[in-house]
């Protein structure tokens, strides 16, 4: 979009949690608002996220699915025999 003309009013912030092997990082999305000659407020589009609004990152998303199912899976699926 051309920005020409337009005064920038502001920015918006979104903060996502995302999660890196061994520790977790807030992402900051910083947004810039203009106002145009009409009085028109423009904002510039979010990134895709996989879930509405999650306030979450996909690393983390898998993650947390990958370590449910690791952490609950019975034992005798892992080592391919039954127990005794």
């Amino acid at each position: 979009r051309d920005l020409h003309g337009m005064v920038k009013i502001g920015s918006v912030v979104r903060r996502v949690l995302t999660f890196v092997p061994a520790h977790f990082k807030v992402l900051e999305f910083h947004r810039n608002r203009y106002r145009d000659a009409d009085g028109k407020i423009v904002t510039a589009p979010l990134p895709d996220e996989v879930v509405g609004k999650s306030r979450v990152s996909t690393d983390l998303m898998s993650h947390v699915v990958v370590s449910k199912y690791a952490n609950h899976i019975p034992l005798e699926r892992w080592t391919g025999s039954k127990m005794c």
